[in-house]
């Protein structure tokens, strides 16, 4: 009867231990997954999105493309998975002016922009010209589309075979500059422009 007892209350010590060892764990792993959690709810706005580093730029990427997001300026480029050891011609990349109205591409492709200044309508309508003008064996057709809401000029060229896009645009007076290097009938490049987004807060 005595063994029973003391057999007993061997068993209930070393359930209770086990019990003390089992809560701390799941205690300490549910901090620190609240804190993953929460970080990932600051960096990322939904499924696929990728943000610039100032938050201008906002784009829904593909499971068939890989982000870049540059950390000196308002630049996000989306390359094609799969692509050659070399290849530099298979991407979707999407330039926007910084929060001071810097933008690097400005100088050879945006010339009429000053920084500071607004990009009017008439300046985004000159620049695609000019650019042609000064590669007339490359950029052709410039269409005007638009891309949620906001006007856009469309140059069409041929990059190492692949049919591509050139697209200008102007977003609350600041100039964008969107380089399609790519099939440009593919479905996903055409998927990641119509979620597309330019924020000045």
């Amino acid at each position: 009867m005595k063994k029973t007892k003391i057999w007993s209350m061997f068993l209930c010590i070393v359930l209770m231990l086990t019990a003390v060892v089992v809560l701390t764990g799941c205690g300490g792993g549910g901090s620190e997954s609240s804190a993953d959690a929460a970080g990932q709810g600051e960096e990322d706005a939904g499924p696929g999105v990728v943000t610039s580093s100032n938050g201008i730029i906002s784009i829904e990427n593909t499971e068939n493309y890989e982000p870049q997001i540059s950390s000196g300026s308002e630049k996000v480029t989306l390359w094609r998975i799969g692509r050659e050891e070399g290849e530099n011609d298979h991407f979707v990349e999407v330039e926007a002016a910084s929060t001071d109205g810097s933008i690097i591409s400005a100088a050879t492709v945006c010339k009429s922009y000053v920084q500071g200044a607004p990009y009017s309508m008439q300046a985004l309508k000159g620049d695609p010209d000019a650019f042609m003008g000064e590669h007339p064996t490359i950029y052709t057709n410039p269409t005007e589309i638009t891309l949620n809401g906001e006007t856009y000029i469309r140059t069409e060229c041929i990059t190492n075979g692949a049919e591509s896009y050139k697209i200008f645009g102007s977003v609350s007076g600041r100039p964008v500059i969107i380089s399609v290097c790519d099939d440009r009938d593919n479905e996903d490049v055409q998927k990641m422009l119509e979620t597309l987004r330019i924020t000045y807060s």
